[in-house]
């Protein structure tokens, strides 16, 4: 499956449904289908440490 948000607007049902498949593959340490959430060339940035991931094949 591949998640695009931008494609169409998401009831709540659905996006809850999405960030609970993410989160079930991420504490499965699942990068295979975690890697299906993000586009190519993702950043991902954590303020609090000042951490940036480019691309999601460095998450």
């Amino acid at each position: 499956m591949s998640l695009i948000l931008f494609t169409g607007i998401l009831n709540k049902q659905e996006i809850r449904a999405t960030l609970d498949r993410y989160w079930e593959a991420t504490m499965a340490h699942d990068l295979e289908r975690v890697h299906e959430f993000y586009h190519d060339d993702v950043v991902v940035e954590f303020p609090q440490s000042g951490e940036r991931i480019r691309g999601k094949h460095n998450i």
